[in-house]
């Protein structure tokens, strides 16, 4: 039982992470996390510790962890990877798809990605003070987003470019 409720506990977890519904550079104390969870501090402490190994995690003080954080690098390599990758798999999952159709999800996926990860350099650059080169990758993201059906990533490039702008 222990064992199971820390493996769900620790794929919502790892779900959470990456659909950012965990605070960024701030520490995740265990017992934050077993009340937002409604579970004991074990479970927790074990779920925390294998996402610690698989470097999701990082020490933060002495008794806590933040999520590890994403550089500009580390963002940009992500980006190809899943752009070469992504079409290929999908090639390989769906042989019955005929060529037109998969030049049609590869041109949507590669411009989805775009602006995700063009926006997500622009908010590190921000943070670095490179307001120019933000602006420039936020431009960038606006273009290829007015392709893309996710509103509110849109709004999010739209707000961001506006505030670099006025400043």
């Amino acid at each position: 039982m222990h064992n199971r409720k820390t493996h769900t506990l620790y794929q919502q977890l790892k779900q959470d992470i990456v659909q950012g519904k965990l605070p960024e550079k701030q520490a995740l104390k265990q017992a934050q996390l077993a009340e937002r969870y409604g579970v004991s501090r074990i479970p927790i402490r074990d779920a925390l510790q294998r996402l610690k190994n698989e470097g999701w995690l990082v020490e933060h003080g002495k008794s806590s962890v933040m999520l590890r954080p994403l550089n500009a690098d580390d963002a940009q390599d992500l980006y190809l990877m899943r752009m070469h990758l992504e079409p290929m798999l999908l090639a390989h999952a769906a042989p019955n798809i005929n060529f037109e159709t998969l030049g049609k999800a590869r041109d949507m996926n590669a411009k989805d990605y775009l602006s995700s990860i063009a926006f997500s350099m622009a908010r590190l650059q921000v943070e670095l003070g490179q307001t120019d080169a933000a602006i420039n990758n936020l431009a960038d993201a606006k273009v290829s987003a007015n392709k893309i059906e996710d509103k509110e990533l849109k709004a999010e490039i739209d707000e961001l470019l506006e505030s670099l702008q006025d400043r």
